[in-house]
């Protein structure tokens, strides 16, 4: 446990009383201390059974958990429920790193798509594309989503890591090798 020693059952035991009769703006607050505490599974359940999957944040945490848990098939269900729902950009980033850090590639790219349909030149979607694209073997879509990003303008990459860069370059000299 990152903070000290794990919570022990009675430590466990106390959050979730809190998480159970806590407001619905500190409950998801609660949650996640008890998946720091190594919770996960019983919160990602709780989260489901509760029905707090449909808030963004409840969502948020549930995949963050999923993902920690390394559950694709649960990840892919919930991805692709929020995908038939409406979602803001910054929920579809953060579920497209999700995607890939699981390899679901499918998924990833429906995701980047979607970005990439209210804004063609979002360079974190392009970069993703790029390296979903070689994965699946769509290496004329993967350099062209890696030309775009060459074209992107200094300030649009300025929230983009700097080694998710030179990956994207690393990706397209294996391009010219295939």
């Amino acid at each position: 446990h990152l903070w000290g020693p794990r919570p022990g059952p009675a430590e466990i035991t106390w959050l979730w009383q809190r998480a159970k009769t806590a407001s619905a703006g500190e409950k998801l607050i609660w949650l996640d201390h008890l998946r720091n505490g190594g919770a996960g599974k019983e919160v990602a359940a709780y989260l489901l059974a509760q029905n707090l999957v449909r808030d963004p944040e409840g969502r948020t945490l549930y995949q963050e958990i999923l993902v920690h848990e390394r559950d694709k098939t649960a990840l892919r269900t919930s991805l692709d429920l929020g995908l038939d729902g409406g979602a803001a950009k910054d929920d579809l980033l953060r579920w497209l790193r999700q995607a890939l850090s699981m390899e679901l590639y499918p998924e990833a790219l429906r995701i980047a798509d979607r970005v990439l349909a209210g804004n063609p030149d979002q360079t974190e979607a392009l970069l993703r594309r790029g390296v979903i694209g070689f994965e699946l073997g769509m290496l004329k879509e993967a350099n062209e989503s890696f030309e775009r990003l060459g074209r992107a303008a200094p300030a649009d990459l300025a929230g983009v890591d700097p080694w998710d860069l030179v990956r994207a370059r690393y990706y397209q000299g294996a391009l010219l090798e295939k």
